[in-house]
């Protein structure tokens, strides 16, 4: 385990900086003397995992149960501090109002005569988009969704009459799903500054607004000075993350707080395609980040649910520029999640590896013939495909990643042609196809995707592959296939 000496957070061993405040991390003995401790007979702590301003984490067995917990503690001397239980209880009864995926789930709350207040949740593998953001660029298909999925999470939290007030990078946890085809699910944590609302009224900190909770670097201009606050702020909040995310930045980064609360106050944001990388962003994404951000809360979205439909509007216009600007020609250092395996490196897989669904062309066993390899995250459009190959007569086989397919092709298994959507979690498109004919597949590739501009187009086909738009042509994949050189079945 690693600390930053500035800020006391605890990081995994293969991180090299804190996500916070950017200071190098160092090595630390883990001599806790509260490790091995047992809460209520039910959770011995093994290991501390994470440190913040107000309490430890600490992963934890569960005596009863073969499993393990996360149990956050208070600090030591905090239970004598009232405003610190005070805040410490508040963050427990909000997330414990809310229940969704997308929000992380209180287990279990006390009180240990050793230790103090603690609170038990599903411990979590992963990272926090901090961190992720710290080591790499988002691609939009990753971007999207942190978006769509911590919205969801907020809006629920909204539902229940609980606002946030403190949605950050480091409070959106990407915890490792094996189901989700981007390997991940966004967990909203840290509900401890957050206002539980009795009715649909702004409320401020306190009276006169003479104490804020928060974050200055992503607060919102009118939280910030103490004034009432509602759902709006997550708005904000998210609205800053979602720049971040596009552009590797926010507006007025970089400035101290005092200076900082008071350019938020005093001056609009510029437009993110004016800041760091956003030069790809087309004016509709530019109106709409504008509108998550703007100094007024009358001037956004006036919803969680009225922002996720914004983003929902523009996405087309984001995907068909993000593509034009980054698809090919060293894309992907661009791309999280992006694999770098190399050649030598690849796997080989002997068994029907995690990921593959096998049809033959009745619907029953896999068929030793070769078959369409259909690759694309959507279950939808999987589906949709594997009917109209199936309704042609070829076998079929689909995968719902691209290293799923790699593990296809390199596992011997015969393929006549392989059908690859463009924006995927983890790789794009182009990526896949690079990979696939490194690992000697030399065989037909269509590329199906909504992507429609000729820029993208133009670079699909430069690298030998069909096309066809998913939106308007997939009964013309049969057509294309045959194009491309794939033999009719028998």
């Amino acid at each position: 385990m690693k600390r930053c000496p500035l800020c006391e957070c605890v990081y995994s061993d293969h991180l090299e900086f804190c996500s916070r405040d950017g200071a190098p991390l160092s090595r630390f003995a883990n001599a806790d003397p509260v490790l091995g401790h047992v809460i209520e007979d039910r959770y011995r702590l093994q290991e501390a995992i994470g440190r913040g301003g107000f309490g430890t984490v600490y992963r934890a067995a569960h005596q009863r149960l073969p499993i393990e917990v996360a149990v956050k503690v208070l600090h030591a001397g905090q239970g004598a501090d009232q405003a610190a239980v005070d805040r410490f209880t508040r963050e427990v009864h909000a997330a414990a109002k809310v229940r969704h995926p997308n929000v992380a789930e209180v287990l279990d709350f006390g009180f240990d005569a050793k230790l103090g207040y603690f609170v038990a949740m599903p411990l979590l593998r992963g990272e926090t988009l901090a961190a992720a953001l710290n080591r790499r660029r988002m691609s939009l298909v990753e971007a999207h969704t942190v978006f769509t999925q911590t919205a969801l999470g907020l809006a629920a939290a909204h539902q229940v009459g609980v606002v946030h007030r403190d949605v950050k990078p480091d409070n959106l946890f990407l915890a490792t799903d094996p189901t989700a085809a981007s390997g991940w699910i966004v967990k909203v944590l840290d509900f401890g500054v957050a206002k539980i609302k009795l009715d649909s009224q702004p409320t401020a900190d306190s009276p006169g607004g003479s104490k804020v909770l928060g974050t200055p670097a992503y607060m919102a201009p009118e939280h910030a000075t103490g004034a009432a606050v509602d759902a709006r702020v997550d708005v904000y909040g998210l609205g800053l993350v979602l720049c971040l995310m596009l552009c590797g930045t926010t507006p007025f980064s970089g400035t101290a707080v005092p200076q900082l609360v008071a350019r938020r106050l005093l001056h609009d944001p510029e437009p993110p395609s004016r800041m760091g990388v956003g030069g790809w962003i087309p004016k509709s994404v530019d109106k709409f980040v504008l509108s998550l951000i703007a100094r007024s809360p009358d001037d956004r979205p006036a919803s969680m649910e009225a922002a996720l439909q914004g983003w929902l509007a523009v996405q087309v216009d984001a995907t068909e520029a993000w593509a034009s600007a980054f698809l090919g020609g060293g894309a992907a250092q661009n791309v999280i999640g992006v694999s770098d395996m190399k050649t030598e490196t690849l796997p080989t897989a002997a068994a029907a590896p995690q990921g593959i669904s096998s049809h033959s062309s009745e619907g029953g066993m896999r068929q030793t013939s070769p078959a369409i390899l259909v690759v694309d995250d959507d279950e939808a459009m999987r589906y949709l495909m594997r009917a109209v190959i199936q309704a042609a007569g070829w076998a079929c086989e689909t995968a719902d990643s691209a290293s799923a397919a790699l593990d296809f092709v390199l596992g011997d298994r015969p393929v006549c042609g392989i059908i690859i959507d463009v924006l995927m979690p983890g790789m794009h498109g182009l990526d896949l196809l690079k990979l696939l004919r490194k690992a000697g597949y030399d065989g037909p590739i269509v590329f199906c995707s909504a992507l429609s501009s000729d820029s993208v187009r133009a670079e699909l086909t430069a690298h030998g592959a069909g096309y066809v738009n998913k939106a308007t042509e997939i009964g013309s994949i049969v057509a294309e296939l045959k194009r491309m050189g794939v033999a009719p079945p028998h």
